[in-house]
């Protein structure tokens, strides 16, 4: 994998994650999986030494998200899906150990639809 000054970084990992599962998903799960590290998990985490990929760094990176950035929890959810298939793709291609990173999954409520009678 390509290095920046020797440091592992997490951007590389991402690219090799995204080419893993093109043909091996659909192709509309594939570009949802692509517009997620895009435009949320590359401009946030992509930068990072993969040293700094920590339970505290990856809670921070969803707090951001939640709270400064609105998005909705089920969103949030699957981003960080995607975030820990991703960090389960750069274990086994490195000597680095994710499998203590906790992912801060938020709580997901069903919202209940409301259906309109005939009589209405």
């Amino acid at each position: 994998m390509p290095t920046e000054e020797g440091h592992l970084i997490f951007s590389d990992y991402c690219s090799g994650w995204l080419s893993q599962q093109e043909g091996t998903v659909r192709t509309s799960s594939y570009a949802k999986y692509s517009a997620l590290v895009e435009k949320h998990i590359m401009p946030a985490l992509g930068k990072c030494q993969l040293s700094e990929l920590s339970s505290e760094r990856i809670a921070q990176f969803a707090q951001e998200k939640t709270e400064q950035e609105k998005l909705s929890a089920k969103t949030v959810h699957m981003i960080l899906v995607v975030l820990r298939s991703i960090l389960d793709y750069v274990q086994k291609e490195t000597d680095y150990d994710f499998s203590d990173v906790a992912m801060p999954y938020p709580k997901l409520t069903r919202e209940k639809k409301q259906v309109l009678s005939s009589e209405e």
